[in-house]
This record gives structure tokens, C-alpha cells and sequence, in this order.
């Protein structure tokens, strides 16, 4: 299990702001980009269809607003 910084639009977590930016760009209701942090398995991968990186669905990780509850959340794990 790792700590990942991600972008959030909507429902769908990304790992690079410029690939969250891209998504949201073509939604004709604009909404905030969040900046939060999952804890996720190494292996866990953003889907990416045709091209068009579709993200990680919010609900298939555990989000957090800060990376210090992450990490606490994570230890508590271990």
C-alpha cells in the first residue's frame, strides 16, 4: 500500500493535474479540482481507453484531504 497524491474531478481521481485538467476541460459544467491523497495498492492504475485517460473511480480507494491522515490511517493499518 502507497501514498499517492491525486487530482479530483467528480468522482474519478487522477495522478497528474495535467490529466484531471484535460478531463475537466470538456465537461460543459466546470467544478473545482481537488488536491487529495489515496492510499491505494502499487499496483492500482489509472484507466486509460482510446487514448482518453478515464482516471481511478473515487469509490475503489480510500481518499484523504491530507497527506498527514493518510499516512496516519495507513500506519494504523500496519
Amino acid at each position: 500500500m502507497i501514498i499517492k497524491k491525486v487530482f479530483r474531478v467528480f468522482d474519478n481521481l487522477f495522478f497528474s493535474r495535467e490529466d484531471a485538467e484535460a478531463i475537466l476541460s470538456g465537461w460543459e459544467h466546470k467544478e473545482k479540482l481537488y488536491v487529495q491523497y489515496a492510499v491505494l495498492e502499487e499496483s492500482k492504475i489509472e484507466l486509460i481507453a482510446e487514448g482518453v485517460n478515464y482516471g481511478i473511480p473515487a469509490e475503489e480507494v480510500t481518499v484523504y484531504s491530507n497527506e498527514k491522515d493518510a499516512l496516519h490511517d495507513l500506519k494504523e493499518c500496519f
